[in-house]
Formats: C-alpha cells, sequence, structure tokens
C-alpha cells in the first residue's frame, strides 16, 4: 500500500474531520503545528485539527468537502457538516526513539466542547 518513513505524520479522523477539511488544509495545520521551534506534541495537534474542523463546520458559508460532493451529485448544500469529530494523529518514529521514551500515562484526554458529566474540556478520562 504505502511506504512510511521516520518523521511521517498519520492522521486518522471521522467524518466529522474529513467532511470539513480539505487534505490541504490538514497538511497545512500540521506542518504550522509540528514547524513551531520545539515542535507541538501529536496530541495536541490532533486537538488543534479537532477545533480547527469544528470551526469549519459551524461554519454555513464555507464551501466545504462535504458541500462540494453534494454539488457533484446535484443537491444543494453549502457550508460545514456538524457532526462527531474524532481526529488521532501519530508521527513515525526510529526503533532507537521508542526505545529510549518514557512509557506513556494511562487514559486520555476529552477535547469535547462539552463533555458528558462537566463543561471543562480536556478533563482527564
Amino acid at each position: 500500500c504505502c511506504s512510511l518513513q521516520v518523521g511521517d505524520v498519520i492522521v486518522l479522523g471521522t467524518d466529522g474531520l474529513w467532511d470539513n477539511c480539505f487534505d490541504e488544509e490538514i497538511t497545512a495545520v500540521i506542518k504550522y503545528c509540528v514547524g513551531q521551534q520545539g515542535s507541538m506534541s501529536m496530541d495536541k495537534v490532533a486537538q488543534v485539527l479537532a477545533f480547527y474542523a469544528r470551526h469549519r463546520a459551524s461554519d454555513p458559508k464555507y464551501a466545504s468537502p462535504f458541500a462540494y460532493a453534494a454539488f457533484q451529485a446535484d443537491l444543494a448544500y453549502m457550508g460545514g457538516k456538524l457532526d462527531d469529530i474524532t481526529v488521532v494523529v501519530a508521527r513515525v518514529a526510529s526503533i532507537e526513539e521508542v526505545a529510549s521514551a518514557p512509557v506513556p500515562g494511562s487514559g486520555g484526554f476529552d477535547f469535547r466542547l462539552n463533555p458528558v458529566g462537566g463543561s471543562a474540556p480536556a478533563s482527564k478520562l
């Protein structure tokens, strides 16, 4: 299928990401985040992409990928598409880098705008 190299970034996302962001936009966001001095962590890049997609989804005048696909199907639709948005971003690392890295903590973060059972974003699961 494809060949990966150390440093490549892999993005997995639900339709809430892909229906609201073009590939070129996602690439630009990743390049901006990873190109920052000190490089942003992959979990933060995923958070930025999710918030970017949410912003696009709520714009009624945005010519989104979903709107473009609707137009191709002879349907009238304009704007983003509100939907669940889940994003996972990973960077391919060398075996040496993985072996010397600290063991990741357990759990994760809930970046929903209104998490179930609370109102604080980025709460521990």
